[in-house]
């Protein structure tokens, strides 16, 4: 962008300390400006650049996301799995307990015994 020094102050260095002194002094400080003004587009380049590779480190990316979703997902279907044989295991106790509590009562209850005959029909 080009900057070029205001009309009035250009004619108040003429009048002080000449035309030509006035217009090298005028033609300095565009080249200033044009010069700071590159200087902060490189530098914004730059810090746009750095804060870019900042967060590139910091977030995760598709892949990687879609790569740990994977590994939880079957971390998941593995405890799943261990999770249902260990049901399978109780229920098949359970069931055992049961029979064995329920032989153990009618075997050693006289009544017990003989009412199970009754509804199963051997008994009268």
């Amino acid at each position: 962008m080009a900057y070029s020094v205001p009309l009035e102050l250009y004619q108040q260095l003429e009048q002080q300390i000449g035309k030509e002194l006035a217009t090298q002094v005028a033609k300095t400080v565009e080249n200033a400006i044009v010069l700071v003004e590159e200087q902060a587009k490189t530098l914004a380049v730059q810090k746009k650049i750095e804060l870019k590779d900042e967060l590139t480190k910091e977030l995760v990316t598709k892949a990687e996301f879609l790569g740990e979703m994977k590994t939880l997902r079957e971390e998941m279907k593995t405890l799943r799995a261990e999770i249902d044989l260990k049901v399978e295991r109780l229920d098949r106790k359970f069931t055992v307990m049961f029979l064995v509590l329920l032989f153990t009562t009618i075997f050693l209850n006289k009544e017990t015994l003989s009412f199970f005959l009754r509804v199963i029909g051997i008994l009268k």
